[in-house]
């Protein structure tokens, strides 16, 4: 993987801030292929949360304080939320149970 141990703190941290301790967070696409370079990181939030509005609004917050953190700074970084109370089938649902690295 690449992705560094501050990173990871930071990372977990800003999650439990915005989406409480029972969150989960993956990581999945180009920076789990060690030979790759470059790449955005691509997390995904497991959350209890069920209000879209709430959801989103966090989201942005935590992409906002992410984006100013020593850890990521200018880095791109994509965040899908999967909620875990409502049945998601679209396919990078798939993707991410299948090739996702919770950290």
């Amino acid at each position: 993987m690449r992705i560094s141990a501050e990173q990871i703190a930071t990372i977990k941290q800003l999650t439990t801030k915005f989406f409480g301790g029972q969150s989960v967070v993956r990581l999945f696409g180009s920076r789990l292929n060690d030979n790759a370079r470059g790449g955005d990181y691509d997390f995904a939030i497991e959350t209890d949360a069920i209000d879209a509005r709430l959801i989103w609004s966090k989201r942005i917050k935590l992409l906002a304080e992410l984006s100013l953190s020593e850890a990521f700074g200018d880095q791109k970084i994509d965040i899908v939320i999967v909620r875990r109370k409502i049945n998601q089938t679209a396919p990078i649902y798939d993707q991410i149970c299948i090739t996702g690295v919770i950290l």
